[in-house]
């Protein structure tokens, strides 16, 4: 297909994946929150990013994944991603 759909929900939830077919997509882009005041911030971020990413590959294994980190040291936690 040639669009995008977005879906409020959370990726650490399955009822809001298969409501999603997260399954049967296309690919996945999962984007880092921008509102952070300082460097901690950025590490809080990056870990919920990982379990995101943790969540969706675990409930669908075949569907690319393409993540947003802000700390290039994190992206040993999200190896099996299709593009950091």
């Amino acid at each position: 297909a040639q669009r995008v759909i977005f879906v409020q929900g959370s990726a650490l939830k399955d009822t809001d994946l298969t409501r999603c077919r997260m399954q049967d997509a296309e690919a996945c882009f999962i984007l880092s929150a921008r509102n952070h005041r300082n460097n901690a911030d950025k590490d809080a971020t990056d870990q919920h990013t990982v379990m995101r990413a943790w969540a969706v590959r675990d409930f669908a294994p075949k569907c690319p994944l393409y993540i947003q980190l802000f700390r290039p040291e994190n992206k040993f936690h999200v190896k099996f991603a299709d593009n950091v």
